[in-house]
């Protein structure tokens, strides 16, 4: 993950992903849901963290507006382009590691 650095990876590994493992687990228990529900709420989760985590390193700085709606609706897509590759690779990440700690892979 090298778009990524390396405090950003282990505060997801060590606090973050534990965490939601341990709630995924006390939630099983309790309310006992199917397994697909408890996917998709994982799955979701997954999504937002990873979006504030991307945010918190990146951050988002949008560009001014120069008057042309058009040119600047291309420039937020643009901007939504490459900031959302850059979730996907930590969305894989912690999706990945909550499903093998859960035992779904």
């Amino acid at each position: 993950m090298e778009f990524l650095p390396q405090i950003v990876i282990t505060v997801l590994s060590v606090v973050l992903i534990p965490l939601i493992v341990q709630g995924i687990k006390i939630w099983r228990n309790k309310a006992n849901p199917e397994v697909g529900l408890q996917k998709k709420v994982v799955t979701i989760l997954s999504f937002v963290l990873s979006i504030v985590a991307a945010v918190i390193w990146a951050g988002v700085i949008l560009p001014p507006f120069a008057g042309d709606p058009l040119a600047y609706i291309q420039s937020l897509l643009t901007i939504a382009s490459v900031f959302f590759t850059a979730v996907k690779g930590v969305y894989d990440f912690i999706l990945k590691s909550i499903f093998e700690q859960l035992g779904w892979v």
